[in-house]
């Protein structure tokens, strides 16, 4: 007897076709185009780095507001100053590609040259009226206090063989040659008998012949060839020959 073939019983059919799988964008991205995998997507690149350009902008506008008034103009000269260097770097990083707002870096350098501009002549105005106010009250003040006179220190009038007091005395008119005495120093606070031979009366220390400072009697020879004796702060001279 013959069995039939198990194959034959149950035949084999392939499976069925299903349609390819297609991940589909989420909702609210584009579509993706055609002949493109969602694998091969690129991630979004590192944002533009822009403060260099935006920070000199600031410091530019900041600095010729402050440049307008003389009396801030150092002010103006900090912001201005940082503010180049800022915007030079700024479109040193638009060169490069890495910035994307060259513009505003070009717009800050130039901002920031004026304001630095601005604060020179701002500091160049303030020295000077500081300097004109200066010597205005100097000015001032001295017109404003009196001056009190000083008389002149002459010599009192000579009594023969005698010099009385503090003074120049010409050799031979107002004084003879010979040898004055005194008893030493006057009274004062500072008890101090000077005095000096000079050799005319033009009060230059070259004119001095011979001088001291005494604090006790003393005796001086005037000679004929003596132009003046000074003497300051002693008792009064007398002719001893």
């Amino acid at each position: 007897m013959t069995h039939p073939d198990p194959q034959q019983q149950h035949p084999t059919y392939p499976p069925p076709a299903y349609p390819p799988q297609v991940n589909y964008p989420p909702v609210g991205y584009p579509p993706i185009p055609d002949g493109v995998i969602p694998a091969q997507r690129q991630s979004p690149g590192p944002g533009a780095r822009n403060g260099f350009g935006i920070t000199a902008l600031v410091l530019a506008i900041v600095g010729v507001v402050f440049g307008l008034v003389p009396l801030t103009g150092f002010i103006a000269l900090i912001c201005g100053s940082i503010g180049i260097v800022f915007g030079f770097l700024g479109i040193a990083r638009a060169s490069r590609g890495v910035a994307t707002n060259r513009g505003m870096s070009i717009t800050g350098t130039v901002l920031s040259a004026l304001a630095l501009v601005l604060g020179i002549w701002g500091m160049t105005i303030t020295f000077q009226a500081a300097e004109k106010l200066g010597k205005d009250l100097g000015a001032l003040s001295s017109t404003s206090q009196p001056r009190l006179a000083t008389p002149e220190v002459s010599a009192p009038t000579p009594v023969p063989g005698q010099i009385a007091g503090d003074g120049t005395y010409v050799v031979g008119t107002d004084i003879q040659p010979g040898s004055y005495r005194t008893t030493g120093p006057a009274q004062r606070v500072i008890p101090n008998c000077y005095w000096t031979r000079n050799s005319d009366t033009s009060g230059e220390l070259s004119s001095i012949i011979a001088s001291d400072i005494t604090q006790g009697p003393t005796t001086v020879t005037i000679k004929p060839t003596d132009g003046a004796f000074h003497t300051s702060g002693c008792q009064p001279w007398t002719k001893v020959n």
